[in-house]
């Protein structure tokens, strides 16, 4: 029993690790591809703005060691409404100077729920418990809202997304012009049905959208193109399967509509 209520308390930080996750893997890039890195941040003049180092180079490890120490404070859970903070004002800036696709719209999302993180940050579990009941729509709007952009991007540029398909895709690289706008404009249609299906797995409190969402997220890391094979995409993986499992919870516990608004 006691080693199940320790499952039970890890599976509610699940949006913790996800974004920790994230963070993890983006610094640990910034050391095994320091050279890509390096290229990147040497051809931005936005990032060479707020990292005037002499060479690009020291930017890039000044990045990495940043986003490795945000990922170990959260595997800690040191400080955690603090180190969250730290994450919403880190992925702003990221967004500013990184852009499109590597940053926007996905750190949008991330944003989201790190202030989820904030909101329900304590010290008791118990508090932290009943936060969650009020705060945890915060996660799924936030990718929602992700999918609805991806969704209007694939719809409006699906011939791009078609030949970034080609080039990246282990699955899909060898279909025809046509075939592969078709698919773009299968996956657009396919987020925007998923963004609606969350919105209303929030209201119904079902974890079937939630399961959807994340089995279509694993699809697309590893079949499809930028923006959703991007790192950011493991941490709306992680959280998405929280969110079903949350949800799962509210029907099994049955928890009522007045402690929902408190």
């Amino acid at each position: 029993m006691f080693v199940g209520q320790r499952v039970k308390d890890h599976l509610i930080d699940l949006p913790r690790y996800g974004v920790m996750a994230v963070f993890l893997w983006a610094g640990i890039d910034k050391f095994l591809l320091h050279q890509y890195y390096t290229s990147w941040f040497s051809s931005s003049e936005t990032i060479s703005f707020f990292f005037p180092f002499h060479h690009p180079g020291i930017s890039v490890y000044v990045v990495g060691t940043g986003e490795l120490c945000i990922a170990t404070l959260l595997f800690l859970n040191f400080k955690t409404r603090v180190v969250s903070m730290a994450v919403i004002g880190f992925l702003a800036l990221t967004l500013f100077a990184a852009g499109y696709p590597a940053s926007f719209p996905e750190d949008l999302g991330l944003i989201g729920i790190a202030m989820m993180l904030v909101l329900i940050d304590d010290s008791s579990q118990e508090v932290r418990k009943q936060r969650l009941v009020k705060y945890w729509p915060l996660a799924s709007y936030s990718i929602s809202g992700v999918l609805s952009i991806w969704a209007y991007d694939y719809l409006a540029y699906s011939h791009r997304h078609a030949a970034w398909i080609h080039q990246t895709s282990p699955i899909f690289y060898n279909m025809g012009a046509t075939n592969l706008v078709n698919l773009s404009m299968v996956v657009g249609m396919a987020e925007v049905i998923l963004a609606v299906l969350m919105l209303l797995g929030v209201y119904f409190k079902s974890m079937y959208p939630f399961l959807m969402t994340s089995a279509f997220l694993v699809f697309g890391i590893i079949a499809l193109d930028p923006p959703v094979i991007t790192i950011q995409t493991v941490g709306f993986i992680v959280v998405s399967i929280w969110l079903a499992h949350w949800c799962f919870s509210c029907q099994k516990n049955r928890i009522p509509k007045n402690m929902e608004n408190r």
